[in-house]
């Protein structure tokens, strides 16, 4: 689904605001429609993404649920905190080297070395390059002081269809302080008294 589709101006972008703004016009208490609003942005995530790459589908609410628990384990953790997060920053490039470098690899080798390797079709993940960078500022992030995310926040964080393609990047911290110090603008107040 492209940004500039049909599909997406005139019939998801539409349902999302629709569903986004009615839920919080119709919930009542904040708590209950600050779950609500989130979950919808991360239904809506998700079928974006998933319309794009459905083989893929399964791969990303796994991946998001392991950076989630990577993250609680790493901000409890005292004593080899620092390796810790070395191996997971060593994984997260490796994912990406795996899904954008491997073909290019072996390929390189191949022609240095008397080396033959069978080649093998990878599907590349839509927005793998920002779904790792967006991986390694949350590890990093916690590891330098920043509040591990419940796993809603954290899915939010990594699966949200605006950035998932095109970016930008936003900073852990920066998306909690988003997250935590909400300011309701004048639209939001009027609809609901609720924002994201």
């Amino acid at each position: 689904m492209v940004f500039t589709g049909i599909l997406y101006l005139f019939f998801f972008f539409p349902a999302v605001v629709g569903m986004y703004y009615g839920a919080a016009f119709l919930a009542g208490k904040r708590q209950i429609r600050r779950i609500l609003l989130d979950w919808i942005l991360v239904g809506f995530s998700l079928g974006f993404y998933g319309w794009a790459c459905f083989d893929n589908l399964y791969r990303l609410p796994c991946c998001i649920f392991l950076l989630w628990l990577c993250g609680i384990f790493l901000e409890d953790l005292h004593k080899h905190k620092k390796k810790f997060l070395v191996i997971l920053l060593m994984a997260a490039v490796f994912v990406l080297w795996y899904f954008r470098y491997y073909h290019f690899t072996l390929s390189n080798i191949s022609r240095v070395l008397p080396i033959s390797f069978t080649d093998k079709t990878i599907l590349e993940p839509l927005g793998i390059s920002f779904l790792v960078f967006s991986a390694i500022s949350y590890i990093v992030d916690v590891y330098r002081g920043t509040k591990a995310g419940s796993l809603m926040d954290v899915m939010l964080y990594m699966s949200f269809f605006p950035k998932i393609i095109s970016g930008p990047l936003v900073l852990w911290k920066e998306f909690q302080e988003q997250r935590t110090e909400k300011k309701e603008t004048c639209f939001t107040c009027s609809v609901g008294g609720g924002g994201m």
